[in-house]
């Protein structure tokens, strides 16, 4: 996995306290310049319970292109399955040292918020922390993991 970029992340809402969703998402490391792609799904163990149907599986596959705008300004389009099917636009911005803030559209609403990275003794492997809010209503947050 040298040439691949693994990020996991634990995602926590509001909506109900048994929603919990596991992410995973690979980035290739042989991405130059200034854009980047990446591959993933998102509710990996299929587990989010807050889906009309509670038989319809909520996992949802991406692929999704970045693009740096420079001065710690990135935009990210994508589009997948399921919760992706509308496609899917985000900017992030760099606002202090260690926190970036984010606006997206997921095609069902607005979700924004705020991620800092946290302090971990691991060689090339970052952890980070993310409030934020779900279609601008649902305050949510997430711990994430890469490298």
């Amino acid at each position: 996995l040298d040439q691949v970029r693994v990020g996991v992340s634990l995602v926590q809402t509001s909506r109900v306290s048994g929603d919990r969703i596991v992410n995973l998402q690979l980035s290739p490391t042989t991405c130059s310049g200034r854009v980047g792609f990446a591959a993933g799904v998102q509710d990996l163990l299929d587990q989010t319970v807050t889906t009309p149907d509670p038989h319809e599986t909520t996992r949802s596959f991406f692929a999704a292109s970045t693009y740096s705008v420079g001065d710690g300004v990135f935009v990210t389009l994508g589009a997948g399955t399921a919760r992706f099917s509308k496609g899917f636009g985000n900017i992030s911005a760099l606002v202090v040292n260690g926190v970036r803030a984010t606006l997206e559209n997921d095609g069902f609403g607005w979700n924004y918020g705020a991620e800092t990275d946290l302090p971990i003794k691991a060689e090339d492997a970052r952890m980070s922390l993310f409030l934020g809010v779900v279609q601008s209503r649902y305050p949510t947050w997430s711990l994430s993991m890469r490298w």
